[in-house]
């Protein structure tokens, strides 16, 4: 999945988000542009982004901690 296609799934949260079945009406909306993707991949998709952004994150708390660390010694 492209950057664009991110974006658009990003999107699609906004809008389907709360539903019970929202990875099939994501899929199925034309307007996204998914019809090549099943709901199985979309959530895992969706997953995927989600676990970037938590390591990303944890990455800049690290960062964070470490600078603090420093300017204690």
């Amino acid at each position: 999945m492209d950057a664009e296609q991110q974006t658009l799934l990003r999107q699609a949260m906004q809008l389907y988000g709360n539903e019970s079945n929202k990875w099939v009406r994501i899929a199925d909306d034309s307007i996204f542009n998914f019809q090549n993707f099943t709901p199985r991949q979309l959530s895992r998709e969706w997953r995927r982004l989600g676990n970037i952004g938590d390591e990303e994150h944890q990455a800049i708390e690290e960062e964070l901690a470490f600078q603090r660390a420093q300017e204690i010694i």
